[in-house]
């Protein structure tokens, strides 16, 4: 007889014999003659050697499938329990462990903790900054040889300019990172003493750190065809994913401060009495706090600046864009889907940096009020009375923020000034241009791309067929537009 499955290992899960599953629910518990006379030679057969080692290698497989299946289901279940919610306090950089490998693996966060337990500058971190700077200053090149020798049309032009800022934002903020690394050191050594609990959701950050990148390079590369369009995949993913990954790598930090702010906050307001050493332990988590803003400040104020003009250049392009075509119809709809699609996707960025820096401020607020609150609770006579006072003023006079260079602090304000500064602009450029051939900028009978009758009213571009970009003959000129 056959060894059962039950002996070899791993088991194998089996069935009794003797009930069709199927027949058992409708009353029928035995097994028909037919089905009878069948199993005698399937169990003859089963009973040979080559039948056992089968059936051994069938069940092996299908507890390594079902063994594989449990360690995925756990593995997938912790991390987003570890991600999700953890009342256990943790270091910024554990906590947001997946935001900082990102950055890690494009060169911007280039502090990594060695075996001592201290910061250094990770050379193995550099190679990627170095990578990325470089493919950024070769894909300047194409522009400035297109602006010089081809003269686009103003309405391509101002389509470049987004992409070409790009490259020098990626450029300037890796310079900036590198430049300071000493303060970032001490950043992260600061930071290690602030421990807050996790309440992230994996889906949203990898939703900013690929979503973003994978829109805009799409729309950019939806411009391009053939060969050209290859050529073009590196420069235009790497300007799309290193600002994404940057926005998410400020924001972690931000995010980090706004829920020791409302930790701080909660700790002030379930207290009932308070003695000198409880009033001394909020001074120094609010010094702390402070000192820490500081060097998130002094790093990112600059980087953060450039960002917003950038998210600014994106938003004014993308509206010129949309004005400035004359025809909706065939293969223009593709074209305005790939100016709307990034304009919305560029608006809910700025939008959402500019909310995590009001949450900051906000939770600030809450802070001072709960501190005011406590102060009516105390006797005037007590010194803890004077000393909550002396700390709600301080407080008052310096408000944890996160400072953008040369503006005012980010907030929603910063998105509703700058919103009318980016439509004012807009208004600028349009009375610079005229939907004319001068706006085009292109003779008769002569096209610089294949969507030019989309923006151009000359009439033979408005006849001209969209099959033309995947002709051989805009291979060149494609590939001078490499930052569309």
């Amino acid at each position: 007889m056959s060894l059962p499955c039950s002996q070899i290992t791993p088991p194998c899960a089996q069935r009794p014999r003797g009930v069709n599953s199927t027949h058992f629910g409708r009353g029928f518990h035995k097994l028909g003659p037919s089905r009878r006379f069948f199993c005698i030679p399937l169990n003859v057969a089963m009973s040979t050697p080559e039948s056992k080692e089968g059936k051994s290698s069938v069940c092996g497989i299908k507890g390594k499938l079902k063994e594989g299946k449990a360690r995925l289901e756990s593995a997938w279940r912790n991390g987003f329990a570890l991600w999700k919610c953890d009342k256990e306090k943790l270091p910024i950089e554990e906590v947001y462990r997946v935001p900082f490998f990102f950055a890690r693996v494009v060169g911007i966060h280039v502090v990594q903790r060695n075996a001592e337990g201290t910061y250094a500058v990770s050379y193995k971190g550099i190679i990627p900054m170095v990578v990325c700077s470089l493919v950024c200053l070769v894909a300047l090149v194409p522009p400035i040889l297109m602006i010089v020798f081809t003269g686009p049309p103003y309405w391509f032009m101002i389509m470049m300019v987004p992409y070409i800022f790009g490259y020098l934002f990626c450029i300037i903020a890796y310079v900036q990172m590198l430049l300071k690394s000493k303060k970032m050191i001490a950043y992260m050594e600061t930071s290690r003493s602030m421990k807050i609990s996790t309440k992230i959701s994996v889906p949203v950050f990898l939703f900013w750190l690929f979503f973003y990148p994978a829109v805009l390079a799409a729309a950019a590369l939806s411009m391009f065809s053939g060969i050209a369009a290859l050529i073009c995949i590196p420069p235009i993913t790497v300007v799309s994913f290193i600002p994404a990954t940057l926005d998410v790598y400020m924001a972690c930090y931000m995010m980090a401060f706004y829920r020791y702010l409302n930790e701080l906050t909660q700790e002030v307001q379930a207290r009932d009495v308070w003695a000198g050493e409880d009033v001394q332990k909020v001074t120094d988590s609010w010094m702390y706090l402070t000192k820490l803003a500081g060097l998130h400040n002094e790093i990112f104020s600059f980087t953060l600046h450039l960002r917003v003009i950038l998210l600014m250049t994106q938003t004014m392009s993308f509206l010129f864009c949309v004005w400035g075509m004359v025809r909706y119809d065939g293969m223009c709809i593709m074209v305005f889907l790939f100016n709307v699609v990034p304009l919305c996707e560029v608006n809910a960025r700025f939008l959402s940096l500019c909310k995590i820096g009001e949450s900051v401020i906000n939770a600030s607020h809450r802070l001072i009020r709960a501190i005011t609150e406590a102060i009516y609770r105390i006797d005037p006579d007590l010194p803890e009375h004077f000393s909550l006072s002396a700390l709600a003023a301080r407080l008052e006079a310096r408000p944890i923020s996160i400072q953008n260079w040369g503006m005012e602090s980010l907030s929603a304000r910063t998105f509703v000034s700058l919103s009318s500064v980016v439509v004012t602009y807009l208004v600028v450029l349009l009375q610079f241009c005229q939907k004319s051939i001068e706006f085009t900028n292109i003779a008769d009978g002569v096209m610089f791309t294949w969507f030019d009758s989309c923006f151009c009213e000359n009439t033979t571009l408005m006849n001209a067929s969209f099959t033309a970009p995947w002709n051989d003959s805009y291979l060149l000129s494609t590939y001078l537009h490499t930052d569309i």
